[in-house]
C-alpha cells in the first residue's frame, strides 16, 4: 500500500500524525528531514504528501481533532502504513519516550499489537 491507496480521511490522519510526532521532542533534526523527504518519495507520490501535511497543519490544530481524525481510519491495511511511517520517522534519530508512547497508544486505540 502507498499513499495513493489512501483515502482522502486518511492521508490527512498520516499527515497529522506525523507533524505530531516531529513535535514531541520539541526540535526538528536534519535527520528526520532527510527521512521525511526519503517517506515522502517511498509513499509515491511526494507532491500529494506534502499537500496533505500543509492541510493537517491547517485543520488538525488540536490533541482532539487529532484523535478523530485518527480514530476514522478503520482499514487495517491503512493503519499499518501509518504505523510503519510513524516507526521510520521516530527512527530518525533515537527513539524518544514520547514517540514510543504515542506508538504504543496508537496501537492500543486501533487494537493492534506491539511489534515483537
Amino acid at each position: 500500500m502507498d499513499f495513493t491507496q489512501l483515502n482522502p480521511q486518511e492521508r490527512l490522519a498520516l499527515a497529522a500524525l506525523v507533524r505530531t510526532m516531529l513535535r514531541l521532542d520539541r526540535s526538528y533534526s536534519s535527520e528526520e528531514s532527510e527521512r521525511l523527504h526519503a517517506i515522502a518519495e517511498e509513499l509515491g507520490d511526494p507532491e500529494a504528501f506534502w499537500e496533505a501535511i500543509e492541510r493537517a497543519a491547517q485543520s488538525v490544530t488540536n490533541e482532539r481533532e487529532l484523535e478523530a481524525v485518527t480514530r476514522g481510519v478503520t482499514r487495517p491495511e491503512s493503519r499499518e502504513l501509518m504505523l510503519d511511517v510513524l516507526e521510520s520517522v521516530a527512527a530518525a534519530e533515537v527513539e524518544s519516550s514520547a514517540e514510543l508512547k504515542m506508538l504504543a497508544d496508537l496501537r492500543a486505540l486501533w487494537n493492534m499489537p506491539a511489534p515483537a
